[in-house]
C-alpha cells in the first residue's frame, strides 16, 4: 500500500479504508459479506443506522448515532463485550475520515484491550485490531508507532496462516518499508530476506508439491532466518515439517535426514531443552558415520554440537573426548588450517575454562588465533 498524500478531498482516503477494512474481515471472518449491503459503507460501518448516516453524508448525525450505539451496548452486553468492539469502531472510523486522529486513537486501542482480554493476547481475533492500529499509524507517517502492532501482526499470521499466506508477504513488504523509513535498515533488510525467502518457498511448492525435499531446504532456510531474528518458535515448526517431508520422502538413513535432525537438535539445544536435543543429536551423528564413514568432516560436525550439548549440561568429561575426536578428523581431513578446525579450537579452549583448566585453555585459544591470522 503506497504512501498517501493527504487533501481536502476524503475520496483517495476512504477507498485505502475500504481496501483495509475489508482486507482484514475478510481474512478473520467477522464479516459476511454476502449478507451485508450493496455498497462499500455497509462493510466500514457495522451498524445498520449508523451506516444510512454515513452514506447520506450526514456525518454529525453518524457520530451520534455511533456513540448512542456505544453506550446502549455496554449497557445492554457489558462494556467489554465483543459488541461493544464493534460499536468503537465504527465511531473510530468515522473520526479517522475526517482526520480527527486523537479521537479516534484511544477508540481502536480500547477495541484492542477488549478483544486481547476476551481471546488473549495471541488468538486470531487480535490480529484485526492489531491491523486497524498499525495501519492508523502508518499511514498518518507514524513508522514507529506502527511498528509495534506490525511485529505482533507477523508474528501472529506466520503461526496461525503459514508463512507463506499472501497476508504475511503483504505484511512483511509493508512492515520492512516502515522499518526503512524509521531508518532501522537492518531490520528492513532481514525483513526483505524473509519475503524473498518465502516467496522462493511458495515457488518451489508450487514446482514440486508439498512434499517434495526440496521444499524441505527451503523451509530450513526460512527457518534458519527466523532464528537469525530470534524468533526460534517459529522456526521450530518450520523444522519439524523439513525433518517429515525428509523422513517420508527418502530413506531414514539418508544425509539430509540427518541435516534436519541437526537443525532440530540445534534450536533445542538453544532453548535449553536438552532432553529433547540429545537423542536427536545422537541420531544424527549415527546416520552421519552411517552414510560418510567414521572420519568424514559431517561427522566432525556432529560430534562438535553433541560436546556443545554435554557442556551446557555440565558434562565435561564427554564433551572433552567428543571434541578431542572432532579435532582430530577435521585436522586430518581438512588440514591444520581451516575454519572448521578453528571452531573446534574455540569451542575447546572454552570447555578448560569450564573446567577450571586456564593454561590448556590459553594455549588453545592461542592455537586457534594463529589459525585464523593466517586465513585472513
Amino acid at each position: 500500500m503506497n504512501q498517501l498524500t493527504y487533501s481536502k478531498n476524503k475520496e483517495p482516503m476512504r477507498c485505502l479504508l475500504i481496501f483495509v477494512t475489508i482486507f482484514s474481515s475478510l481474512l478473520l471472518g467477522s464479516l459476511d459479506v454476502s449478507a451485508r449491503g450493496t455498497g462499500p459503507a455497509d462493510w466500514l460501518i457495522r451498524n445498520p443506522h449508523t451506516g444510512i448516516f454515513y452514506r447520506e453524508d450526514r456525518y454529525h448525525l453518524a457520530v451520534g448515532e455511533a456513540k448512542r450505539v456505544i453506550k446502549g451496548t455496554k449497557i445492554r452486553k457489558g462494556p467489554e463485550h465483543l459488541d461493544v468492539v464493534l460499536a468503537l469502531n465504527d465511531l473510530g472510523f468515522l473520526y479517522y475520515i475526517r482526520e480527527k486522529y486523537a479521537l479516534a486513537e484511544p477508540l481502536y486501542k480500547e477495541g484492542l484491550r477488549i478483544t486481547e482480554k476476551a481471546y488473549g493476547t495471541n488468538h486470531m481475533r487480535v490480529a484485526d485490531s492489531l491491523n486497524d492500529l498499525a495501519e492508523f499509524y502508518r499511514i498518518q507517517g507514524k513508522n514507529s508507532q506502527a511498528m509495534p502492532y506490525f511485529e505482533r501482526l507477523l508474528e501472529l499470521w506466520t503461526k496461525g496462516l503459514g508463512p507463506g499466506h499472501r497476508q504475511v508477504r503483504r505484511i512483511l513488504k509493508i512492515f520492512a518499508l516502515s522499518c526503512q523509513a524509521e531508518g532501522h535498515t537492518t531490520k528492513a533488510a532481514l525483513l526483505e530476506k524473509r519475503g524473498q525467502a518465502t516467496g522462493e518457498l511458495i515457488e518451489k511448492i508450487n514446482e514440486v508439491g508439498y512434499d517434495h525435499p526440496d521444499v524441505a531446504k527451503s523451509l530450513n532456510g526460512l527457518a534458519l532466518l527466523y532464528r537469525s531474528q530470534g524468533k526460534d518458535k517459529m522456526a521450530e515448526p518450520l523444522y519439524k515439517r523439513a525433518l517429515s517431508i525428509n523422513m517420508n520422502a527418502l530413506d531414514r538413513d539418508h544425509p539430509d535426514v540427518a541435516t534436519s535432525l541437526n537443525n532440530l537438535a540445534s534450536l533445542y539445544k538453544t532453548q535449553a531443552r536438552y532432553t529433547l536435543a540429545k537423542p536427536i543429536f545422537l541420531r544424527a551423528l549415527e546416520i552421519r558415520e552411517e552414510s560418510w564413514g567414521p572420519d568424514h568432516p559431517y561427522v566432525a560436525t556432529s560430534l562438535n554440537n553433541l560436546a556443545m550439548l554435554y557442556v551446557a549440561q555440565g558434562e565435561h568429561i564427554q564433551a572433552e573426548l567428543l571434541f578431542k575426536r572432532a579435532l582430530a578428523i577435521n585436522e586430518k581431513a581438512l588440514g591444520p588450517d581451516d575454519p572448521e578446525v578453528v571452531a573446534i579450537l574455540f569451542n575447546y579452549a572454552s570447555l578448560y575454562r569450564s573446567m577450571k583448566r586456564d593454561e590448556e585453555a590459553d594455549a588453545m585459544g592461542k592455537k586457534a588465533e594463529e589459525i585464523r591470522a593466517r586465513l585472513q
